[in-house]
């Protein structure tokens, strides 16, 4: 699993937590108090607290410290010569498609690949 930077907005509107051990957590909330650690979660049935960093504690790290889940992302493009370039499909199939009928002027297609990337 690869992990992201803890990102306070993006947790609290649902997306994906976990620790630094990879322990995922649940629940998470923001109360609005003077404490440093506002933020309270849960880790396999345990309520834990943190900062709003997402720091377990203060001045060390901890394997509870929270990060982000990167999401991969996958699409398939065509690869032609000539430098020609190719959008990004949802499918091998669309792709293969579409180097079959709008081929660029110019351009032999090669291959269809998927590639992958995180957001």
């Amino acid at each position: 699993m690869k992990l992201k930077p803890f990102n306070l907005e993006a947790a609290l509107a649902g997306a994906d937590v976990v620790t630094r051990d990879e322990l995922k957590v649940s629940q998470l909330m923001r109360f609005d108090c003077d404490d440093l650690q506002s933020l309270y979660g849960v880790i396999d049935k345990c309520v834990r607290t943190w900062n709003e960093d997402g720091s377990y504690h203060i001045a060390s790290e901890s394997r509870l410290d929270l990060f982000m889940v990167a999401e991969i992302k996958h699409g398939w493009i065509n690869i032609y010569d000539n430098r020609c370039t190719s959008i990004l499909f949802d499918s091998k199939e669309e792709a293969i498609d579409s180097a079959s009928k709008c081929l660029p002027t110019g351009c032999t297609w090669v291959d269809t690949i998927l590639i992958e990337w995180e957001e």
